[in-house]
């Protein structure tokens, strides 16, 4: 079986599959020794992502601010035959990891625009219900790669 793994550096692409992703993989700290993680909705703006929790969520409530976590997100396709590879490949995947400072989002203001921006994203309609519990991730460092395998 060969593969290629080729970094990804354009700020575009990255920020494009950050965008256009519908979940992501969150990876936080809970005590020195365990790590929780969960896959979650968000939204990428400026850099940052924004996570959003229910009113009654304990999970919102484990996450110590100003902890580092990372967020992951991976997108797959099927395999194409390209002048980049030499082999027919069978899969293809991008994967971005962001690491970064845990900050809770305390602001109405903000808190409101970035409900919109969620309905926008996900809902295509007005949200009956407003999150209140927002959770960003101040991100430190972005790494991407691609990798085509067959």
């Amino acid at each position: 079986m060969a593969k290629v793994i080729n970094q990804i550096r354009d700020i575009e692409i990255i920020e494009n599959e950050l965008k256009t992703a519908i979940a992501g993989l969150l990876s936080y700290p809970v005590t020195d020794e365990k790590i929780t993680q969960f896959p979650t909705t968000f939204v990428y703006l400026d850099k940052n992502v924004y996570i959003f929790f229910e009113d009654e969520s304990e999970l919102y409530d484990q996450i110590h601010a100003d902890a580092l976590s990372t967020f992951s997100v991976i997108k797959t396709e099927k395999g194409k035959k390209s002048a980049e590879v030499s082999f027919v490949p069978a899969y293809k995947f991008i994967a971005v990891k962001l690491f970064g400072i845990n900050k809770k989002i305390e602001e109405q203001k903000t808190i409101d625009d970035l409900n919109k921006l969620y309905v926008e994203k996900y809902l295509k309609s007005d949200l009956k219900k407003k999150y209140k519990k927002i959770l960003m991730i101040d991100t430190e460092e972005i790494q991407a790669s691609e990798e085509i395998g067959g």
